[in-house]
């Protein structure tokens, strides 16, 4: 049994939304027919991903400090807007599955976990050295 196909029943604001499967080429072709001009829909930009903006050259060092004996690892070398910092955290946090917040212009991570901060830092487009690296 064949899979049934579901229609996109959403309103549209362009005249050839119902003809969506169809090649700009031939919308052309249709619409001087009707006498009339057709657009192509601008097609939307896909969202940025969280600290793809610049690619940076972050320093990842470990430390216990201070820290009750616990191990962290410091993620330094960010420039720009804090919120910028704030993102990158918040995608470190949940892909390392672990806890972490932004003192001043550094991320701190709990865990002793460098070379899985450096790969997810490296997938998230920034250039990382340092500890792990």
């Amino acid at each position: 049994m064949k899979p049934k196909r579901k229609l996109d029943v959403a309103p549209s604001d362009t005249p050839a939304a119902p003809l969506g499967g169809l090649s700009d080429s031939l919308l052309q072709s249709l619409s001087s027919v009707e006498g009339r001009a057709y657009e192509a829909p601008a097609s939307p930009e896909p969202p940025a991903a969280p600290g793809k903006a610049k690619a940076e050259r972050l320093v990842l060092r470990r430390e216990t400090k201070e820290r009750g004996g616990k191990t962290v690892v410091v993620v330094a070398g960010f420039s720009g807007a804090p919120e910028a910092r704030e993102e990158t955290a918040r995608a470190l946090r949940r892909t390392l599955g672990c806890g972490g917040t932004v003192e001043g212009e550094e991320i701190v991570l709990q865990g002793d976990r460098p070379e899985a901060v450096a790969a997810a830092l490296r997938k998230l487009g920034h250039h990382v050295r340092g500890v792990g690296a």
